[in-house]
């Protein structure tokens, strides 16, 4: 790992930022991405906090990461999933409890998505060990020696929507917080982020050092 003051920075930048659009994604009602729908529904289908609930799914996959490819580093990719819990609770708890949705719904929910993409630039500019989902879909790539990362990330995304709807539909809550909105961060979540990417080379690296994403 490379431990630099920029690297750390924006990986705890990245990190409150996805917390903070993911809260934004929860508020609208209108969705959100197939992981995050997981451990979200999986709070609802327990009755725990998102913190906690975040722990708990992030924990089931590392050990399976660390069963498949273990490697002490694997370690590092859970506390990002902590802290992204534990920062969505801060913030559903103590700055959007008494939000009203009225008619802003769309609004929040796209804001949520400027800001959720633009997190996971500066994560991934972090250049630190990926989040367990991430690392999840590495390991498969690995066991099914596939050089196609765009299927395996469809499948792995496909398995976390059924888990998010099964978490949900045994809650009793219908589809808890899958809805059309999933669909669109699916889509767009690439083009945002590839976007950010690119200005954030612009803005701070070299020219030397730039990798147009």
């Amino acid at each position: 790992m490379n431990l630099t003051k920029r690297n750390i920075t924006n990986w705890l930048l990245g990190l409150i930022i996805l917390s903070m659009g993911i809260s934004f994604a929860i508020i609208s009602e209108k969705g959100l991405t197939s992981y995050d729908a997981s451990w979200t529904n999986l709070s609802l289908l327990l009755n725990i906090s998102v913190g906690t609930a975040s722990l708990i799914f992030a924990s089931v996959f590392l050990v399976v990461i660390l069963i498949i490819d273990f490697k002490i580093v694997y370690l590092f990719c859970v506390l990002s999933n902590i802290i992204i819990g534990y920062t969505v609770e801060f913030f559903m708890k103590f700055i959007f409890s008494n939000v009203e949705i009225y008619n802003l719904g769309w609004f929040y929910f796209f804001f949520a998505v400027l800001l959720i993409c633009l997190g996971v630039t500066f994560f991934i500019k972090s250049n630190l060990p990926p989040s367990v989902p991430e690392q999840f879909m590495l390991t498969l790539v690995k066991v099914f020696k596939t050089d196609n990362l765009k299927l395996v990330k469809v499948g792995v995304d496909f398995f976390f929507l059924i888990t998010a709807l099964l978490f949900s539909l045994l809650a009793g809550e219908g589809l808890g917080y899958v809805s059309f909105g999933t669909l669109i961060l699916a889509l767009a979540m690439g083009p945002v982020i590839g976007f950010y990417s690119n200005l954030y080379d612009s803005l701070f690296m070299s020219k030397k050092q730039v990798t147009r994403f």
